[in-house]
């Protein structure tokens, strides 16, 4: 019983990580989409819409988004200027 529920902990614990690793890809690719097809100027701006929408749903993990978006963004604005 003890060994079972340890299993179902550290299973539960993998998945959480591979979900907050999805956000991370989906959220870069989305910057790095900003950067690539939009002004500077109106990347920053859905940068910003899009970290305020987030911020409703899962509160301070938004910061974590703006973080992805904008090194996304960065990316994709540095690929665009080679």
């Amino acid at each position: 019983m003890e060994t079972t529920i340890k299993i179902e902990l550290i299973i539960s614990k993998i998945l959480k990580g591979l979900k907050m690793l999805g956000f991370i890809i989906v959220f870069t690719v989305i910057g790095l989409l900003l950067g690539l097809f939009l002004k500077e100027e109106s990347s920053y701006i859905w940068i910003g819409v899009i970290t305020v929408g987030w911020a409703f749903i899962m509160g301070p993990w938004a910061i974590a988004t703006f973080i992805e978006l904008a090194v996304g963004s960065a990316i994709g604005q540095s690929i665009k200027k080679v």
